[in-house]
């Protein structure tokens, strides 16, 4: 019985601009996440921008990243904006929603 290798994991931050203040959006980016098997945190939303952490394996982020942009068809996604977690552009990036 052979072992399934242990995806590699990586940290990303996306920044989902756009008309993206839907209540229904964060609902619908935690159901895709979920069935990609992605971790998932919210830092905040607002009309035109909604920012999270997403982790798992690089090519579900891309997946996720993809999605997202698609979104539901309550919002509007101009521009998905990633940083991975420990890029030093992630630590000079400044939000509006802090």
């Amino acid at each position: 019985m052979q072992t399934a290798l242990p995806l590699p994991c990586a940290s990303e931050h996306f920044a989902l601009c756009g008309q993206v203040g839907s209540a229904v959006f964060p609902v619908w980016i935690s159901r895709h996440a979920g069935r990609l098997g992605l971790g998932l945190q919210f830092l905040g939303q607002n009309a035109a921008r909604l920012e999270m952490i997403v982790s798992g394996p690089p090519d579900l982020l891309d997946a996720m990243a993809l999605a997202c942009s698609l979104g539901p068809q309550e919002v509007w996604v101009d521009q998905v904006d990633r940083f991975r977690t420990n890029d030093p552009l992630d630590a000079k990036f400044s939000s509006p929603l802090a």
